[in-house]
């Protein structure tokens, strides 16, 4: 059942704009930021367990009453809508950071830019830019399908809530909480997006940064832009080679088909997990 959802989704996602989804994607930032702005006993901690709680709650005991009902197709319908909705918006267009969301230096670091050479400059801001698409495939991809595989709707769920959440920049004491939650949420699905961008990159070339940081605690999004360059061995950047030139759409373009290979690689995974498990 797994398997049919997610290639129903990819193929929604490839094949229609399913604006409605992007109209829902705001409306659960906007109910977010307003449970965050609400003044409840407890304060912002009271809000945030709400928030995760409510939907859990409600999700938990849908998918209870609907377990056995016709053939388990309403089982199936309630996977495939939690997922459309989790993952639908996240089209391979939108991973690509856009000119209002593309990450832009902070004024005390412009100055220190300005003094390196133009080409290294263009590195840093590609690496800045490659930082954010790696976060986005990670966090918006990879993990809610990796625990929606291993603990179900409920745990795809829980990762879309506290990534909603922290979407909503929150000024809050429970931000730091919040980060080192996802930061644990994400740390084996982001391990093993690194090994499939090794295996279906340069494998060879970034075996050993692989080894050196499987196993460290550093977050993995922050693991991904070092290992994404040797795994593709990029030629460097010229001094003529700005934001939107063809060396800088070439990269891009490499990316997003390494990342399409790693999606592909996942769903044949996936398809061998659903082949080899025993019937009950």
């Amino acid at each position: 059942m797994n398997l049919w959802v997610v290639l129903l989704v990819l193929y929604l996602q490839e094949n229609s704009s399913m604006p409605a989804l992007d109209l829902i994607d705001g409306m659960i930032l906007r109910a977010a930021l307003a449970l965050r702005t609400r003044r409840l006993p407890g304060g912002g901690w009271m809000s945030l367990l709400l928030w995760l709680l409510v939907p859990e709650l409600l999700v938990g005991l849908l998918g209870h009453l609907l377990r056995g009902h016709l053939w388990g197709m309403a089982s199936f319908a309630l996977n495939f809508v939690l997922v459309l909705v989790i993952l639908g918006p996240h089209t391979e267009a939108r991973m690509l950071p856009e000119n209002e969301d593309s990450p832009e230096p902070a004024p005390e670091s412009t100055q220190q830019l300005t003094l390196l050479p133009a080409r290294e400059g263009h590195e840093s801001y590609f690496r800045a830019q490659l930082l954010v698409i790696g976060r986005r495939h990670l966090r918006y991809r990879m993990s809610p399908l990796f625990w929606w595989v291993l603990l179900g709707p409920l745990g795809m769920l829980l990762v879309a809530l506290l990534v909603f959440a922290r979407r909503c920049d929150p000024e809050q004491p429970w931000v730091d909480e919040l980060d080192r939650m996802l930061f644990w949420v994400e740390w084996l699905p982001g391990r093993c997006l690194m090994v499939s961008i090794a295996m279906l990159g340069d494998f060879m070339a970034s075996l050993e940064t692989l080894k050196a940081t499987w196993r460290t605690l550093h977050p993995s999004d922050t693991l991904l832009p070092a290992l994404i360059e040797q795994s593709l061995r990029w030629s460097p950047l010229q001094d003529g080679d700005a934001p939107g030139s063809a060396v800088w759409q070439e990269r891009l373009q490499a990316l997003q088909a390494l990342f399409h290979r790693c999606r592909t690689f996942w769903v044949v995974v996936l398809a061998m997990l659903t082949l080899y498990t025993p019937l009950p």
